[in-house]
């Protein structure tokens, strides 16, 4: 696609999504940085808005989106405080979908579980001991993580996790109903 047929369909998406008149300005190259890292890198179409309530100004993209990256997903940002410019709406937007796109406890906890072969580990084992069990409860990921890394073959405090891996074989067997 050729770069007018691109800014076309973001003035659409623009138009669209802030149900309003939008003219094309400029195109402006954003590099966001975030702990030397770059977090986002590309070109940032302006539009100027005509008949929005609030903003004068809009900053809109586009970017692939999904699981394979099946959808083309249009991000139009209106210039209102805090967003200034086209780098205050690449953050401000970055942050929001940081927000929005965090992962279910049990999500996180999938993909932990997923990062080690199952001959590595008895899951049940670890789900059965008390305080990979708080963890849960509480909702807490990093937490979780940590305590079934432990129990796993090849990490943690051996003596710690032998007494662990005992407690929990014997709840799994129905002893020890105090820990939960």
């Amino acid at each position: 696609m050729n770069k007018s047929d691109y800014i076309a369909q973001v003035q659409v998406a623009v138009s669209q999504l802030h149900n309003c008149g939008a003219t094309w300005r400029e195109t402006v190259p954003v590099h966001e940085v975030f702990r030397g890292e770059t977090v986002w890198q590309g070109d940032v179409e302006v539009f100027d808005l005509t008949g929005h309530p609030k903003a004068k100004r809009a900053y809109a993209w586009s970017h692939l989106d999904g699981a394979k990256d099946e959808r083309t997903r249009f991000v139009a940002v209106l210039e209102i405080p805090p967003v200034v410019s086209a780098e205050t709406a690449v953050r401000v937007q970055t942050v929001k979908d940081a927000k929005g796109n965090k992962m279910s406890f049990v999500e996180e906890m999938e993909k932990f579980f997923k990062g080690f072969p199952t001959y590595q580990y008895d899951r049940s084992l670890i789900e059965a001991d008390p305080f990979y069990q708080m963890a849960v409860k509480e909702q807490n990921a990093i937490k979780a993580s940590e305590l079934a890394l432990e129990l796993m073959p090849g990490y943690g405090n051996v003596k710690n996790k032998q007494q662990r891996l005992a407690r929990a074989k014997k709840l799994k067997k129905g002893g020890f109903d105090e820990f939960c």
